[in-house]
């Protein structure tokens, strides 16, 4: 299971940066000496919440292939790089394009860990996608 949370090597991008800030203000994280929190954070979503990456990442890239596939057909351009994409959907139209996961944390062996909240967080990133919304928001220009 790949763990959440913030990277130690990469820059945030800017589009996190305003989700990413909320999130931390909401209390119950992790000690900060345990993270940087200015660094790229992750997951920006947790497919099934359940198995990690192994099982996120295939599920992300069938459904993103799916929606490509659609533009294609429709005559649009692909996506493109997508994650400043998914966050101004997520943002400005919650629970649309993505199931929001608000239960649990990232503690296994520890005594503490990332909170899954209401919006993004650094344990389900947005959560869950909901095809309906992927459709809308990114199979349709």
């Amino acid at each position: 299971r790949a763990a959440p949370g913030f990277s130690i090597q990469f820059p945030m991008p800017s589009h996190q940066a305003d989700t990413v800030s909320a999130y931390l203000a909401k209390g119950g994280m992790p000690p900060s000496s345990s993270f940087n929190a200015k660094n790229r954070a992750y997951p920006d979503m947790a497919a099934v919440g359940v198995s990690g990456t192994s099982q996120s990442c295939p599920i992300s890239a069938g459904l993103l292939a799916l929606v490509v596939d659609r533009r294609l057909n429709l005559g649009l351009p692909p996506l493109g790089y997508v994650a400043p994409r998914l966050y101004a959907v997520a943002t400005a139209h919650p629970g649309e394009a993505f199931e929001d996961i608000v239960g649990g944390d990232s503690s296994t062996s520890c005594d503490n860990g990332f909170p899954a909240t209401e919006g993004w967080d650094a344990n389900t990133g947005f959560g869950r996608p909901v095809w309906e919304g992927w459709v809308k928001y990114f199979g349709e220009d």
